[in-house]
């Protein structure tokens, strides 16, 4: 500015004086462009997220599946303007039995393009690849992980997180995306289903043996099938009826187990599941009817049901059988 100041001094080329006309509009646009919207806004594709670590700020992030790889993309500042050291790991992490199946670590990097976050902060937005190794199995539900490290003297210490708007897996790990490998359709046994349900569920078929034995585990084997995609956490109850008295055995569990809860199913899905229901040792031995139906966690109310002819089922119960129970 201060050769604006003297005019004697202003370039005589046009082309040298293009170059003190074109900061103006960056200044005009800076001054009138108003609050700086947040990173899920300024990216539709992005989601938002708010977790802080004592250094550190992740204002959103996006994740890319492919058939056999992921891509994350993470929209992260620290405090100050030093990336020294600071690193990152996706880790995919199995929801049942908490198994390790991939990870990818990478240090972050300011050479990425940046944004600017309300407040003016500067956002670098970090990309990571995670190939998914062969060995992961189908239909069960995967956490997408995200840790956060700093390098110190060979070391990589996990930073942990001071506040979180998404749930954690403990104090430095925090679950942002959840991820399911589809299955191949099992093939269909029989011509219609036992039972239909609202939302396009389907029990295809359900396996359970004529005798039993209190005290012992009852096998149950249940083929589920999914038209729609199922967005509700949905659990399945297993009634035994005493037919000559009001004993009644209960039993509830997820459909498929923990593996693949139902708020994961998709269109398309096909799967089975057997169950080992434990027998009390008390147990009344005797002829049992044997019922089946789903139910919703949030509110218990029972999924409705119909028969393959279209027709209802009474209380959304779903006869599946009877069974003899002998004596412990």
């Amino acid at each position: 500015m201060g050769l604006f100041s003297n005019l004697s001094r202003l370039p005589k080329s046009s082309y040298q004086r293009l170059l003190y006309v074109l900061p103006i509009p960056l200044v005009l646009v800076l001054c009138g462009s108003g609050p700086v919207l947040p990173i899920s806004q300024q990216s539709p594709d992005v989601s938002a997220a708010d977790l802080r670590w004592a250094d550190s700020q992740l204002h959103g992030y996006q994740i890319d599946e492919g058939s056999q790889s992921l891509a994350a993309h993470l929209f992260l500042s620290p405090s100050g303007w030093t990336f020294d050291g600071l690193g990152y790991s996706i880790t995919l992490i199995d929801q049942s039995s908490h198994e390790v199946y991939a990870k990818q670590d990478a240090f972050a990097n300011k050479s990425l393009n940046f944004l600017l976050a309300p407040g003016y902060n500067t956002v670098w937005r970090q990309w990571l690849r995670l190939d998914i190794p062969p060995a992961v199995p189908a239909n069960r539900a995967m956490w997408v992980v995200l840790t956060l490290w700093r390098a110190a003297d060979g070391d990589f210490i996990s930073q942990p997180i001071l506040s979180s708007d998404h749930a954690l897996l403990n104090d430095s790990q925090v679950i942002l995306d959840e991820l399911i490998l589809r299955a191949p359709a099992l093939p269909l046994e029989g011509d219609k289903p036992v039972a239909e349900f609202e939302g396009g569920i389907k029990l295809a078929a359900a396996k359970l043996p004529s005798r039993a034995q209190a005290g012992q585990e009852l096998p149950a084997t249940f083929t589920w099938r999914a038209d729609e995609a199922v967005a509700d956490e949905l659990i399945q109850f297993l009634h035994l009826g005493h037919e000559d008295s009001d004993e009644w055995f209960v039993y509830d569990q997820h459909p498929l187990d923990a593996r693949l809860p139902t708020r994961l199913w998709y269109d398309g899905l096909s799967d089975s599941e057997t169950w080992q229901a434990p027998l009390p040792a008390d147990l009344a031995p005797g002829r049992y009817a044997i019922f089946t139906g789903l139910y919703n966690a949030r509110d218990k109310q029972r999924v409705a049901a119909r028969d393959a002819r279209g027709q209802p089922y009474l209380d959304a119960r779903v006869p599946i059988g009877r069974i003899i129970v002998q004596a412990a």
